[in-house]
């Protein structure tokens, strides 16, 4: 398996488990509001990624090193709390709409800040996918386009763009980082505003819910190690193109776990995603100079 194909795998196995917290925390959302999920999912995480951090020993970083964590950290947690605005002002599908565009964008601005050309079969795959995921939602009958308000919409347009972002700028920055180091130090310093927000007005968790908590630090945690893997084996153009398989799994959870059927359009949807990250997965790479990278 060649070190593009491999980082796709790897980067897919992330979604997987990122999507199967997600169907977790659909099912605290009944019970808890969205900040004190994500005060759960930040602190767990952040106690299962010191777990990795302290296995490993990986050092702690320089000062440019810290910085380049606090800024991605930053536009992570604003990319969070943009999406759960969102979610509670638009219509979930439609919402899918803007979320799968994170790809496109994270191949456009590697072009542009990583010098990364975007070659025939990253732009065909990355294309395809997302007719895929358009044609999923286009005909959904819940999709009630522009219903939600002004503010969730632009909410929903800038979560991607910011979360594109954090992801290029992972590439940029990593260089020889351990992985260990930078799932932790997101942990930590999202944590670190996340904490005083939600500590004092959050219950705990009891019985199954408490069994669910942990299961989301332990997933968010090894989906992002996985993804930080990835970002650091291939281009962010080509590793981008597995986040339309989110779309995927959790159709398939959503069938398992919450009796959701799946149309018939979400398989012909889905093997338009498939079939795009083959494209890319299949496609030869061509890099420009990476100085960018080091500096």
């Amino acid at each position: 398996m060649t070190s593009d194909r491999a980082a796709i795998a790897i980067a897919t196995l992330g979604i997987l488990l990122l999507t199967v917290m997600d169907a977790i925390i659909k099912s605290l959302s009944a019970e808890f509001s969205a900040l004190q999920i994500m005060y759960f999912r930040n602190v767990t995480g952040m106690f299962f990624a010191g777990l990795f951090f302290l296995a490993m020993k990986p050092g702690w970083p320089n000062r440019e090193q810290l910085r380049n964590h606090a800024l991605r950290s930053s536009i992570m947690l604003c990319t969070g709390l943009m999406f759960f605005y969102a979610l509670g002002q638009i219509p979930l599908a439609e919402l899918f709409v803007y979320t799968f565009t994170a790809p496109i964008f994270v191949a456009l601005l590697g072009s542009l800040l990583l010098k990364e050309r975007l070659t025939g079969p990253v732009v065909a795959g990355l294309a395809v996918g997302f007719v895929g995921i358009i044609a999923i939602v286009a005909t959904d009958p819940a999709a009630r386009f522009g219903s939600g308000s002004s503010m969730g919409v632009a909410a929903a347009l800038l979560s991607p763009i910011l979360y594109a972002l954090a992801m290029v700028l992972l590439r940029l920055h990593s260089g020889n980082e351990p992985v260990s180091r930078i799932v932790f130090l997101q942990s930590l310093l999202i944590s670190s505003v996340i904490v005083p927000l939600a500590a004092f007005t959050t219950p705990l968790p009891t019985g199954v819910n408490l069994w669910k908590v942990l299961a989301l630090g332990i997933l968010g945690t090894a989906g992002n190690a996985l993804l930080a893997t990835a970002f650091k084996k291939a281009e962010a153009g080509k590793v981008a193109v597995s986040e339309y398989t989110g779309l995927i799994w959790a159709a398939l959870i959503g069938y398992a776990f919450f009796s959701e059927t799946p149309r018939m359009m979400v398989w012909v949807g889905a093997a338009l995603v498939i079939t795009g990250c083959l494209i890319v997965a299949r496609g030869r790479t061509v890099r420009q100079p990476m100085a960018a990278q080091d500096a």
